[in-house]
């Protein structure tokens, strides 16, 4: 189901050690979470993406760009029927409707999360980005099922 998976950030480009265990696959990040803050995994899938959860759970195409927050569920279906959900809810998940065969996992990309400073006697105001450093208590990994999604609601 996945062709490959590439993890980026401005400086590095590598092939992750990834874990096939039949319905889960298992992206190390350790290595480029030590170097960087903010790097990108491309997921390369066989198939492509049908159906995307949005923000208040419900399935909407992928007609348009689509984005997961952070809060956002973390769930698409694929064409030949499989749902695909992450084990952990860090991170943004972006779906390019050019290329609907890719996910894109971000985590802390440019301006995710910014901050505006107010400088000076006349407030100028200069936006930060707010990266934290990421320390996975899990690695990132994605969950696959021919039947459905676990989903837990924000309430």
């Amino acid at each position: 189901m996945i062709r490959q998976i590439t993890l980026f950030s401005d400086e590095h480009k590598e092939l992750p050690d990834c874990k096939n265990q039949g319905n889960k696959w298992v992206i190390d990040c350790s290595e480029i979470s030590q170097k960087t803050n903010s790097f990108d995994v491309v997921i390369e899938f066989d198939c492509k993406i049908k159906a995307f959860r949005n923000h208040d759970y419900q399935w909407v195409d992928v007609q348009q760009n689509r984005i997961a927050a952070e809060f956002s569920p973390k769930i698409l279906q694929l064409e030949n029927g499989y749902f695909v959900q992450a084990n952990i809810n860090l991170g943004f998940w972006e779906i390019d409707q050019k290329n609907s065969k890719q996910l894109l996992w971000r985590f802390n990309p440019k301006f995710s999360k910014p901050i505006v400073q107010y400088v000076g006697t006349t407030n100028a105001k200069k936006c930060v980005d707010a990266n934290a450093i990421m320390h996975f208590t899990e690695q990132p990994t994605l969950l696959f099922s021919k039947n459905s999604a676990l989903e837990i609601s924000r309430s």
